[in-house]
């Protein structure tokens, strides 16, 4: 959803289109991080649960902080549309990662 928000901002003309587009970005977003919270909490031993959420979410606080910085530097080089085609980049990357792994297709550890 966040490659699909990221487009449709991509082609946003005017403000209700692009506030339609920013609140499902932002949806897909929070889904993103609380889906990755629950991954966390279910491969983490208990011991060491804490310690882990609580890296995984100051990596993704830091993220949520630095993104706009460097999108605001880029988007006086590059336009600001281009810097919806980079911010939808990790995301196309990470999608035939999480088809290749076998836990995402429902396939048991061996």
């Amino acid at each position: 959803m966040i490659v699909i928000a990221c487009v449709g901002l991509f082609f946003a003309r005017d403000l209700p289109t692009l506030t339609a587009w920013y609140t499902l970005f932002g949806l897909a977003s929070g889904t993103t991080l609380l889906l990755g919270l629950v991954m966390m909490a279910d491969i983490t031993p208990n011991a060491r649960a804490a310690t882990t959420l609580g890296s995984f979410d100051a990596v993704i606080d830091l993220v949520i902080f630095i993104a706009p910085l460097i999108a605001i530097t880029a988007s006086g080089a590059i336009g600001t549309e281009w810097v919806l085609v980079l911010a939808a980049l990790p995301s196309l990357v990470a999608f035939p990662i999480a088809l290749a792994t076998r836990e995402t297709r429902g396939e048991e550890k061996s």
